[in-house]
């Protein structure tokens, strides 16, 4: 029973510490999308009226300047082919 408890306990922290995480991530993105769109406006002054929207990431989306994330998985290094050694050695 006690064990059964723990596990739970275990399993609901790793949840929360989990959501936590998503939030903190997602606070930074939003501050990161706000940086970036107040680069653009400096850059580009006509496009000031930009600045009051309230969602800078979708924002940044609509005028097709958005992050460009790496895809997660294999990186491009390991995917290169590999060559093969002259003599036929491994």
């Amino acid at each position: 029973m006690v064990a059964a408890v723990a596990m739970l306990t275990f399993v609901i922290a790793a949840l929360a510490w989990g959501y936590q995480q998503r939030q903190i991530a997602r606070s930074w993105q939003k501050l990161a999308c706000s940086y970036r769109l107040q680069d653009s406006v400096r850059r580009a002054p006509m496009m000031a009226d930009v600045l009051e929207a309230r969602d800078s990431c979708a924002t940044l989306e609509f005028l097709g300047l958005s992050f460009d994330y790496p895809a997660l998985g294999v990186s491009e290094v390991s995917a290169a082919p590999r060559r093969e050694l002259p003599g036929g050695g491994s």
